[in-house]
């Protein structure tokens, strides 16, 4: 999996947002898009929206995409800044597609820093936990030892 910035705003011109900004979308909606393609007379999309791609690390790889997301922050800050205050922006979120793993306890945490960035610019935080499939979970255990 990896870490996305989501931009979505019930009335936000989407079209205007690309036009103001250097970043490259992964995905883009318009309100009224299908939500899924294969069921034309199907659910419509309540809001408009794009994603940029932060980080392509895996989803078992939580540590690498911190550090990729805090750079783009790092790098972006002003130009997100803007997107935020977008006329029509509802919510800027910084989502992490992260493994769900098999253990009684599971915790995940965020740095300072990163919480700091994110925080000044007005972006939500998300960890979406994916939970590892069975044979990619077999084939993990019949590994050898540092594989």
């Amino acid at each position: 999996m990896s870490t996305i910035l989501r931009i979505h705003g019930l009335n936000l011109n989407v079209d205007e947002v690309l036009e103001s900004t250097s970043l490259k979308p992964d995905t883009v909606w318009r309100k009224g898009d299908l939500q899924f393609l294969t069921k034309p007379n199907g659910k419509k999309k309540e809001s408009s929206g794009l994603t940029v791609l932060v980080s392509n690390a895996d989803f078992d790889d939580f540590k690498t995409q911190i550090v990729e997301s805090t750079r783009f922050l790092e790098e972006n800050w002003t130009e997100i800044r803007n997107i935020v205050e977008h006329h029509g922006v509802d919510c800027v979120t910084l989502d992490f597609g992260i493994e769900l793993r098999d253990v009684p306890f599971h915790s995940d945490i965020l740095p300072p820093s990163l919480i700091a960035l994110a925080a000044k610019a007005g972006i939500w935080l998300e960890l979406s936990h994916y939970p590892i499939a069975d044979d990619q979970a077999k084939s993990e255990q019949d590994a050898p030892p540092n594989a």
